[in-house]
């Protein structure tokens, strides 16, 4: 027990140092005589705590550590009791021992409190049994801990000797090593603020149209509906952006340029997968028929996006773009004229930024 090697290598060396410090250290408590010692603990400590601190200190000093009597008559072994410790924790955090004998002589310790249970009670033991066997030591203050549970208790005899400061550590419990717990990638992605990407749906459609002046033609399009898109994780649930960013030409022509506000809502029953539906409405601007013309569509998407990490997704889905006003160009010579739609799917490639 390192306590009891620092404290007895202590009074040997103050027995050495002179004839003085030897009577007066003869003349406190010891604990080699057995005689028991009253322990008073008092609130904050619960009752678990007072017991587990008299059994600490009764192996400390190697004598019987007595509870009070709450008034009542005292037993015959706490009637030969050499003394009082009382033992308190200020609302500050200070842990103070004090002990008072039976003639009326009152000595304390007082340092902070270490906030481990386990290290609580050695402190306590080892500031008993310090008092107990060497009265006139001085215990200087003790500043907190830079890196808990590690105390340190600094005890210095003052006597004829040039003696160096003793450092004595109660032994430490290492705290529990919990095991990591799985990452939510869910709440995490309230952190994570924008994405970008492109997208593509594509839809095979075939027909037949009337053509000024060569009359009436069969006809078939490959539609590719899509583009970049740009949102804004404005809820982990829902996402704010603009997507069919583009532009391109006919074969009637004019030329178009594209931009397409929408909302995302997200369901993610899984960390690696999103379920996703997306409402949107297109604005096309075309350039040349004859000067400046605005075509609008509604675009609803569903679809599945697989997270990989943080940053990339894959997400597979379907479009339905249906076309709102005027004549709306998907690709060239692609067109769909108000009233009609197109249904088509495709993949989206996606990037996060974390904010």
């Amino acid at each position: 027990m390192k306590t009891w090697v620092a404290v007895a290598a202590l009074g040997l060396a103050v027995e050495l140092a002179s004839a003085d410090a030897r009577a007066q250290a003869q003349s406190a408590p010891s604990s080699a005589g057995g005689s028991p010692v009253v322990v008073d603990v008092q609130a904050p400590l619960g009752q678990a705590q007072a017991e587990a601190v008299r059994t600490e200190i009764a192996r400390e000093i190697g004598a019987p550590a007595l509870p009070p009597t709450s008034g009542q008559q005292l037993p015959i072994t706490a009637q030969s009791a050499r003394g009082t410790l009382m033992i308190f924790v200020s609302t500050e955090g200070r842990l103070t021992v004090r002990w008072r004998s039976t003639s009326g002589a009152e000595l304390e310790r007082s340092v902070v409190a270490p906030s481990d249970p386990l290290e609580l009670v050695r402190t306590i033991g080892v500031l008993a049994a310090n008092l107990l066997q060497d009265p006139l030591a001085e215990l200087p203050e003790r500043a907190p801990p830079v890196q808990p549970p590690e105390q340190t208790i600094v005890v210095v005899a003052e006597s004829a000797l040039a003696l160096e400061p003793i450092v004595v550590r109660p032994a430490s419990v290492a705290p529990a090593r919990w095991p990591a717990l799985p990452m939510d990638w869910r709440s995490q992605r309230g952190r994570q603020r924008l994405s970008f990407g492109l997208d593509g749906y594509v839809s095979y459609r075939s027909g037949v149209e009337f053509v000024a002046p060569d009359g009436f033609r069969q006809w078939t399009a490959i539609y590719a509906l899509g583009g970049m898109f740009l949102n804004y994780h404005a809820r982990p649930w829902l996402r704010v952006g603009v997507n069919q960013i583009g532009g391109g030409g006919t074969d009637r022509g004019w030329g178009y340029m594209s931009l397409g506000p929408y909302a995302e809502f997200v369901f993610a029953p899984w960390q690696w997968l999103e379920l996703y539906g997306q409402v949107g409405l297109g604005l096309q601007l075309q350039v040349g028929r004859p000067l400046f013309g605005l075509a609008t569509n509604a675009q609803l998407t569903a679809g599945a996006r697989f997270r990989i990490g943080h940053v990339f997704s894959l997400g597979l889905g379907g479009r339905g773009a249906f076309t709102l006003s005027g004549e709306y160009a998907h690709n060239n010579p692609t067109v769909i004229a108000a009233g009609d739609g197109a249904l088509a799917g495709g993949i989206e490639l996606g990037w996060t930024i974390d904010g």
